[in-house]
């Protein structure tokens, strides 16, 4: 059998194929990292994102070029999404610069309102293409510094006082060697409640899926969880699970949780658990299973305090029940309401660093 080898023609045809392949990969390669300076390159930028102020007092925000400084002069449109704040219409970038001040000063209280760019041209009068998704600055207005110096503190005092409402109780039953006074109903309804609200958080703050969902759905909100909503949720938990360990160790008679709330407690735990596999599979959202959270936890607060009052009533004595544990957790939602009118009526909102649990 005769042998033919390859031609000139084949030859040049098969040849060049990897060569060509890579120079394709190349090609996109460059396509992709151009596109992706040239996004650096057109960012602007508000700083910083949150200020509060009294009512007639003046600030300055900055606007920042992020990335190769620009080589001519462009002339910024700036405005406010509500008439309660004077504000620098227009702001120019002049040529080598990479930041430009700006003054505002509020005309009126108001929760929050946003001072954005809106627009950017050349000296010339052409659209200069720029990137503004984080050209804003939101602003809280407010009558007086004591007042939010009040809220901040009232904050803090119902966070520590419903972080240490857990320990009477937990302290007694140690004393007491006995769990007796104590409602398992309440108790079992506690920890389904908390966990809901210690993932709620624990998502909220540290996923980033979830945030970048929340901020998709609420633009320029912040988020709505901080480090001390966690830090509650977690200790809340925590404290809650030694107490069902005591609940399994000492003397308590023949107390045990009742069909109706395991019916109870077990449906809302379902519930969670279907809003997990529904994310999953993506019917809905993280967030929407995260929000579900709440709602769970918020049910959980509506039923539980009602088990411990019948059991109260019933035994016609309230021993074994910490009184400490009742005080606080009463301080710690009459501040927590107080707060939120204070808020309301003096126009701040939750950015301040105070903490934001509401639901106890």
């Amino acid at each position: 059998m005769h042998y033919n080898p390859p031609t000139e023609r084949h030859q040049t045809q098969d040849c060049p194929q990897m060569p060509r392949f890579a120079h394709f990969l190349l090609l996109i390669f460059f396509e992709i990292y151009a596109v992706h300076c040239q996004s650096i390159d057109h960012l602007i930028d508000l700083s910083p994102k949150d200020i509060s102020l009294v009512n007639g007092e003046n600030t300055d925000i900055s606007l920042i070029f992020r990335g190769t400084i620009p080589h001519e002069t462009f002339k910024f449109i700036i405005k406010s999404d509500h008439d309660f704040v004077n504000t620098t219409n227009e702001v120019s970038l002049t040529e080598l610069e990479d930041e430009v001040k700006f003054g505002v000063q509020p005309k009126a209280v108001i929760a929050r309102t946003i001072v954005e760019v809106i627009n950017c041209t050349t000296i010339n009068g052409t659209a200069c293409g720029f990137n503004f998704t984080t050209a804003y600055t939101r602003l809280s207005i407010m009558k007086s510094h004591f007042i939010d110096v009040l809220i901040v503190v009232v904050g803090w005092a119902y966070f520590f006082a419903w972080s240490i409402s857990f320990y009477p109780q937990m302290i007694l039953n140690y004393q007491r060697k006995s769990v007796v006074g104590l409602n398992f109903d309440f108790l079992f309804l506690n920890i389904i409640g908390f966990s809901a609200y210690t993932i709620y958080n624990s998502m909220h703050y540290w996923d980033t899926t979830v945030q970048n969902e929340y901020l998709s759905a609420h633009e320029r909100s912040p988020l709505p969880v901080l480090l001390n909503d966690v830090i509650f949720a977690l200790h809340a938990l925590a404290a809650c699970l030694i107490t069902a360990v005591q609940a399994c160790l000492y003397e308590r008679e023949n107390q045990r949780v009742h069909p109706g709330f395991i019916f109870y407690g077990g449906a809302l735990v379902v519930l969670g658990f279907l809003a997990l596999f529904l994310s999953l599979i993506s019917v809905i959202t993280y967030l929407q299973f995260v929000t579900s959270l709440s709602y769970i936890k918020m049910a959980v607060t509506c039923m539980k305090y009602f088990p411990q009052a019948v059991y109260n009533y019933k035994r016609k004595s309230t021993v074994g029940w910490s009184i400490g544990n009742v005080l606080l957790d009463f301080t710690g939602g009459l501040l927590d309401v107080m707060q939120m009118v204070k808020k309301s009526r003096k126009s701040l909102n939750n950015s301040q660093g105070s903490p934001s649990v509401e639901c106890r």
